[in-house]
């Protein structure tokens, strides 16, 4: 296990955006609770705004083949498979 003041919200997004199977959708805030969620069970005391987390998954969606859709207060990132990610651009 990392120590909890080397493991921080970027790695935990990383974490939460490789578990993720193709298909898959989460709304915002299930992502937030979910990064959260490993930020404890690595032993963080660490409370991270829900804008830090979606920006760290932002600026990882493309790495991990994240679309992401927002509209009308809700946020759904949506985990494509890798071979037709491209052609969706």
């Amino acid at each position: 296990m990392k120590n909890p003041e080397y493991y921080s919200v970027h790695d935990a997004v990383r974490d939460v955006l490789q578990e993720m199977t193709p298909g898959s959708m989460y709304f915002g805030y299930h992502l937030c609770n979910k990064v959260r969620a490993v930020l404890r069970s690595h032993g963080s005391d660490s409370v991270p705004l829900d804008s830090t987390i979606l920006r760290r998954v932002r600026e990882m969606r493309e790495q991990f083949y994240i679309a992401t859709k927002i509209g009308q207060g809700k946020s759904e990132y949506t985990k494509k498979d890798p071979a037709f990610f491209s052609l969706e651009k």
